[in-house]
């Protein structure tokens, strides 16, 4: 199965998204608009993973996960690829922590 590690929104923020994409969802663009249930943050993409692994990756993310300090996530611009005039993924920039960024390395 393919995997990745990501962290989920606040709802308050999922919505605050949504209504900013609001402007775009109405363009017709060719993106498969996700639930705004889904919207993430991907931390790192492990790719391919057996089920007999996903147990130990778990338990790898709860001991890294719990020395991680609290933080606030910050929007700081968006962007599309494969580029924004003809996108398949849109993206929102996050200003990363020091928390953050220790977090992402760690994982």
């Amino acid at each position: 199965m393919r995997l990745f590690i990501g962290l989920t929104f606040p709802k308050k923020q999922r919505q605050r998204i949504h209504r900013a994409a609001r402007v775009l969802r109405e363009e017709d663009l060719p993106v498969r608009w996700v639930d705004l249930e889904n919207y993430h943050m991907t931390l790192k993409f492990l790719g391919e993973v057996r089920p007999d692994d996903v147990p130990a990756i778990e338990s790898a993310m709860t001991k890294v996960a719990d020395g991680t300090a609290t933080f606030v996530t910050e929007f700081a611009g968006f962007g599309a690829f494969p580029t924004i005039r003809r996108p398949r993924v849109l993206w929102l920039r996050v200003d990363a922590t020091a928390a953050l960024r220790c977090l992402k390395q760690d994982l």
